[in-house]
């Protein structure tokens, strides 16, 4: 059997699945934000500084540092590839989460996560797009960066009535996504 490259559309499509999972990242946080202060009794600093550190903010940041340097010098698929194992790793620290460093921590490795691949996967993306569409294809990742807080906001509503494992539910739902990509 002999390999086929796939479409310039596929690999635009799985590369803005990124876009969703890291705006719905940012959803699931703010939606279930109040169930985990509930849960672990946290503080105004707290919430302060998981707000400061998620996937909306500093970490983010970092991450989009470290992520251009890494993606240069190793290249998008690489960083895009492994960038996704971070993300699930801190998102599974939030899903199983029993205190606040967990929690904390979960938060910031998704951050990071997050940064590293909106570098990768917006540069995959403008790099692999034919010439004559190469901003259709970026604004596809623009699209499912709408989509992700849409379809996160939409499931929290229904879900998190059950309280913080709904939550966790949201939250898992994106692993799940990662996983896939």
């Amino acid at each position: 059997m002999t390999y086929q490259e796939p479409s310039p559309w596929k690999k635009t499509i799985l590369a803005a699945m990124t876009s969703y999972i890291d705006a719905g990242s940012i959803v699931a946080g703010a939606a279930g934000l109040s169930l985990w202060q509930a849960y672990l009794g946290m503080d105004g600093f707290q919430m302060g500084a998981l707000a400061a550190l998620s996937s909306n903010a500093g970490s983010a940041a970092v991450g989009a540092l470290i992520g251009g340097r890494i993606c240069d010098k190793y290249g998008r698929k690489f960083v895009y590839t492994y960038d996704l194992l971070i993300y699930i790793i801190g998102m599974l620290l939030i899903v199983f989460g029993v205190n606040y460093p967990m929690l904390l921590c979960g938060y910031i490795i998704v951050g990071l996560g997050v940064g590293a691949d909106i570098v990768a996967s917006w540069t995959l993306i403008a790099e692999e797009a034919p010439a004559k569409d190469k901003a259709k294809h970026c604004g596809s990742a623009q699209f499912a960066w709408a989509l992700g807080p849409a379809v996160v906001l939409l499931i929290s509503a229904w879900i998190n009535q059950y309280g913080l494992i709904g939550n966790r539910i949201v939250f898992a739902h994106l692993i799940v996504v990662a996983a896939w990509v």
